[in-house]
């Protein structure tokens, strides 16, 4: 592990458990999560790969000047380890096209490949997957669904967010919370990109998959600050 993944991993650590002092929900998973965290092992990175878009949607965020401060030190680490990142239009979709058109990208940090995700991840982890989310300016991401728990933490951007029943809400930068196992959930941006940091806990082996609810989301009717 070179000195810029140990860096990542460290923040990565630190980030996490500063969500669990506050966080509200899902102290089970980020438990679970912290656990892995400080267990992380060696991984060789794959290929460094900046998709098509992707340095232009960073830019746009500011570097992620809107990041809450707590989240500097990962901020730093991210930055370090770009040019070893390797970025790829979410495979959530039929075809790469797809995403591209609507600026959805993917990062794997932590994580191990396998036959639903072979994209490579930086860190190595069978019991945990983290990775980054990046979505362009008005953009929808339909409901989607997936056996594992996961957690989000948002690092810039302020969008729209829709988890199962629940009225869509307006989350901001720094506000951390979680999707139930296959509880559907869906995202709208806003003028600006979205960059988020999401973790896997439970089952790993199957990737998203479409969900059947209508995600077209209707005026912003909560807001939460």
């Amino acid at each position: 592990m070179n000195l810029d993944q140990v860096d990542l991993s460290s923040a990565l650590l630190q980030l996490w458990e500063e969500i669990a002092e506050t966080a509200t929900e899902g102290s089970d998973q980020l438990q679970l999560l912290i656990h892995a965290l400080r267990h992380i092992d060696t991984a060789e990175p794959g290929l460094p790969n900046r998709a098509e878009g992707v340095d232009r949607l960073l830019n746009s965020l500011g570097a992620m000047d809107h990041c809450r401060r707590s989240s500097e030190p990962f901020n730093a680490a991210l930055k370090n380890t770009g040019p070893l990142l390797h970025w790829y239009p979410n495979s959530v979709y039929e075809n790469a096209s797809a995403a591209q058109e609507l600026e959805n990208y993917c990062c794997n940090l932590v994580g191990q490949a396998s036959d639903s995700q072979p994209n490579p991840f930086l860190l190595h982890s069978e019991e945990v997957m983290v990775g980054l989310f990046l979505l362009g300016p008005n953009r929808l991401y339909p409901a989607h669904q997936h056996p594992a728990a996961e957690m989000y933490a948002v690092l810039a951007g302020t969008a729209q967010w829709m988890r199962g029943d629940e009225p869509w809400q307006t989350r901001k930068p720094g506000e951390y919370f979680i999707h139930a196992s296959n509880q559907a959930h869906a995202m709208r941006t806003l003028d600006e990109p979205l960059l988020a940091l999401w973790a896997w806990t439970g089952d790993l082996g199957q990737w998203a998959e479409w969900s059947d609810r209508i995600s077209a989301p209707p005026a912003l009717v909560s807001e939460c600050g």
